[in-house]
């Protein structure tokens, strides 16, 4: 439809009501109806069906848009969802051993070296600066 170009200049002193008209006017007429219309009026209505067909293919296009990145969006949250059920599951199972751990140090008597390398695990920046 755009390689037919823009007719919009030409219709400027046309109403978007009339332009209406017209373009409906052009979908019904047949062949031969068409050839008994004066030649301006043949082809104001030519260019009203024209630019009517350019616009409806345009919103045409924008609701196909539209309706795919309304079904990306859907999968992305979906997909987000997933995998914010596995960050939690993965929390979940950590903070468990992590209890274990606990459990242990507060049952048996506290070990230096193993406090030691539980808190260089957790924080070795600090072991680089007390060098």
């Amino acid at each position: 439809m755009e390689t037919l170009g823009d007719v919009k200049p030409f219709l400027d002193q046309i109403t978007a009501t009339k332009i209406q008209h017209f373009a409906a006017e052009a979908r019904v007429l047949t062949a031969s109806e068409m050839k008994a219309i004066t030649l301006p009026k043949r082809i104001t209505i030519l260019l009203c069906l024209i630019y009517s067909a350019q616009v409806q293919t345009r919103d045409n296009l924008i609701e196909m848009f539209l309706k795919r990145m309304r079904s990306i969006h859907h999968k992305a949250k979906e997909e987000l969802d997933k995998l914010r059920e596995k960050q939690q599951s993965a929390i979940e199972r950590l903070l468990g051993v992590f209890t274990n751990v606990l459990e242990i140090f507060v049952d048996e008597p506290v070990n230096t070296e193993i406090l030691g390398q539980v808190i260089r695990f957790w924080h070795p920046e600090e072991e680089r600066s007390n060098c």
